[in-house]
Parts: C-alpha cells; sequence; structure tokens
C-alpha cells in the first residue's frame, strides 16, 4: 500500500497521529486539518527525558551498589582489625620510612639474618646492627605467643616504657609491633652482660671488687627507679645477669623492664597460661607455681645476681642461695664464699668488710618469706652508707 497517494480519510479514527513536516524534497505540509502537524521540538524533549531519566536509574542503582559494597568492606576490616587487636595502624610504630632509624637497622641486619645474632634470651633473639662509627644498635625481636602483638594498649604500654630516663636503665630507642613479634631497639652494651662478663669466657675474665660493687649499687638503684619512682610503679619481674647489660666503662643497664609483664600478659590470654614468669635459679620460692610477680620478687633475683657477684657460681651451680647461707651460717668466712681471684683484694680489710656487707644484705634479699625482704630502697640506703664509710676512711 502506497500510503502517499492515500488519502485523508484514510487515516481518519488515529487522533495520535501526525504527520512532519519536512524540508523541500520531502513531504510537504498539507492545511487539511485532517491530519494534525506533528510537533518536532516536543517530539525530541520526550525523547531526552526518557533518556535522562533512563540514565539517572542506573546511576542511583550503581551508586547504591557501590555505597553498600564500601559500608561491608569498613564493617569487616573493623572486625579484622578488632580480632587482631590493632586499632589504629599509625600507633603501631612500624617506622617503614626509609630515613628512620628501624629501617636502617634492619638493612644493616639483612632483616634480620642469623649471622648478626649476638644472644639468644627468654625473651627473644638479640642481633647486633652497626650503622658506621659509633653508632651501634641491638635489636631484641620477641615473638608473642598469645599473636595478639599490635594491639593497641600493648602499644600503649611500650610508648610509656620508652619515655623512662634513668642511667641504670636501657633506653628504648624504638620498636616495632606486628601481629605475632616485635622488634625492640636498643644502643649496643659494649661489654654485653653481666653473665658474659661473670660466666662468658675460660679463663674468666678479671673484674676487681670495685666493679662488682657499682654493678650491685647501679642495678640497686634502676630497680628503685622502676619500684618507686615511675607512675604506676613497675615491676621487672626477671632480674638476673643476662638482663644487666654493661657499657664502655663497665656501668650496668637494667633490660626488658616492662616487657616481661607485657609478654606475660600475652601468655596469659593464649593456651600456654600455665608458663611461670621469670628464670629457673632467679625466681622467688613464692612465684615457683604462679605468674603473679611482686616489688618482694625482684628483690629476691636481686639478692641471687649479688650472690654471684661475690662468689662468681652460677644461679643453680649448685643452688647458690642454699649453698652460701649453709656455708655463711657454719663458718661466716667469706673467703670459702667469695670468688678466689678476689682474695688478694680480701687482704684490704675495708674491701673485705664491704664485700661481707653486700653479702648480708644479698642474705636479707633471699629470705624465703617475702616480708622479710628489705625494699629496694632499703638495699640502696645501705649499701651507699657503706660505700660513703669507706671512701670516709680511705680518706
Amino acid at each position: 500500500m502506497n500510503l502517499l497517494s492515500s488519502s485523508p480519510s484514510s487515516f481518519w479514527g488515529n487522533p495520535d497521529l501526525c504527520v512532519s513536516c519536512l524540508p523541500s524534497g520531502g513531504l510537504a505540509c498539507t492545511k487539511n486539518r485532517s491530519i494534525k502537524v506533528c510537533d518536532s521540538q516536543s517530539s525530541k524533549r520526550d525523547s531526552l527525558s526518557r533518556v535522562a531519566v533512563a540514565l539517572i536509574a542506573v546511576a542511583s542503582v550503581v551508586a547504591v551498589f557501590v555505597l553498600a559494597g564500601l559500608v561491608c568492606m569498613l564493617i569487616v576490616c573493623r572486625r579484622c582489625r578488632r580480632d587482631l587487636g590493632i586499632e589504629h595502624d599509625a600507633e603501631i610504630a612500624a617506622q617503614e620510612d626509609p630515613s628512620s632509624l628501624l629501617h636502617k637497622v634492619m638493612q644493616a641486619t639483612e632483616n634480620l639474618n642469623d649471622r648478626h645474632i649476638v644472644g639468644r634470651g627468654t625473651h627473644g633473639t638479640v642481633y647486633k646492627a652497626s650503622l658506621g662509627g659509633d653508632k651501634i644498635y641491638a635489636v631484641k625481636k620477641i615473638v608473642f605467643t598469645g599473636h595478639r602483638g599490635g594491639n593497641k594498649s600493648m602499644v600503649t604500654e611500650i610508648q610509656t616504657i620508652g619515655k623512662i630516663r634513668h642511667r641504670n636503665l636501657l633506653k628504648l630507642e624504638d620498636f616495632c609491633l606486628r601481629k605475632d613479634y616485635g622488634l625492640i631497639l636498643y644502643v649496643y652494651m659494649q661489654n654485653g652482660s653481666l653473665h658474659d662478663v661473670l660466666h662468658g669466657t675460660i679463663p674468666p675474665q678479671t673484674l676487681e671488687w670495685s666493679i662488682r660493687y657499682n654493678i650491685a649499687v647501679g642495678t640497686a638503684h634502676g630497680l628503685e627507679y622502676l619500684h618507686y619512682d615511675c607512675d604506676p610503679p613497675i615491676v621487672h619481674r626477671d632480674i638476673k645477669p643476662g638482663n644487666i647489660l654493661l657499657d664502655s666503662d663497665m656501668e650496668p643497664h637494667i633490660s626488658d623492664f616492662g616487657i616481661a609483664k607485657l609478654l606475660d600478659q600475652q601468655s596469659s590470654a593464649s593456651a600456654q597460661s600455665s608458663l611461670v614468669a621469670g628464670t629457673l635459679g632467679y625466681m622467688a620460692p613464692e612465684n615457683a607455681f604462679s605468674t603473679k610477680k611482686s616489688k618482694e620478687s625482684d628483690v629476691y633475683s636481686y639478692g641471687v645476681v649479688l650472690l654471684e657477684l661475690i662468689t662468681r657460681k652460677k644461679a643453680l651451680d649448685p643452688n647458690i642461695v642454699e649453698w652460701v647461707t649453709s656455708v655463711w651460717s657454719s663458718t661466716e668466712d667469706i673467703n670459702k664464699i667469695a670468688d678466689s681471684g678476689l682474695r688478694e683484694e680480701f687482704l684490704d680489710s675495708n674491701i673485705m668488710n664491704q664485700a661481707i656487707d653486700v653479702l648480708l644484705v644479698a642474705l636479707r634479699c633471699t629470705e624465703k618469706e617475702p616480708g622479710r625482704r628489705p625494699t629496694m630502697r632499703d638495699v640502696v640506703r645501705q649499701l651507699v652508707k657503706r660505700n660513703a664509710s669507706i671512701r670516709g676512711k680511705r680518706s
């Protein structure tokens, strides 16, 4: 059927039918009113409106799905971080900036390669990092058995420990915590630990009484500071020669203060909650079957260290407390107890009497009953008083 040759009456009954007017050469507009002329602008507007509505609808649906996805991701991430005990990455003190000290130390140790290990202890492995010149650091890697090393409370406590300053406490330079391990950075102590000096070489290196006495007094000052000048007070929980480090002048620096407590807390939250804190030979009798520690237990451990300084025997070689107590009670002869390397010095009665005073302090510190032990403040007072009296006699 040829629509162009059809008469207008052929299209009657189609009220919405219209015809478009075309330019010359196309369909001409008729004046016949039987078929209305299409409004080309209205048609275009209707077409554009439908496209715009469709685009807006699609964009809205996509936006809803994207927003829902972001919300779900946020919830999941928060739950994961909470489960890992991690609250704020910035507070984990990763110090991963290439200019950071910890980053340089990691490079110097080839990411903690075993050949840089200088010691292993109860709380982890120690690596030595030389950065050139006299810049030498020690990095202690500690493993968290509870797998919650990155939690905010632990970060806060280590940051607090890092603010503690005392000449006989090892300064924390930097740290990094992760979910299952941590790195603690200290200045490297040139003379190693007191354990190394007392027992690490054969034959043993010469260790004059004056040096031993200064180590005893300095360690006492450090413990006194932890017990009475920190808020809240800090119980070390693992005093032993291995945690007393000696600088180039043989000045003692207590290490790992506060760390033992944090690790005990991690263990108590894990399946290993039955572990006993401390080191055999240095633990107070009341702590043999308990993780609970007190100032009195630190005093006991310090007393064992004093006995090692005097005798140069290890804590379990045999049980040093029982052996010294027995020999002293039966003979009261310090020469039967003290390191043979001190006998010549003991010809000076002032030195021998000072050593006896230290021995008596050690025996008081290692009393079985916690209430009978002196405080670290009492210990410092007694040691300093005796030292002052000897200086007075020599002058």
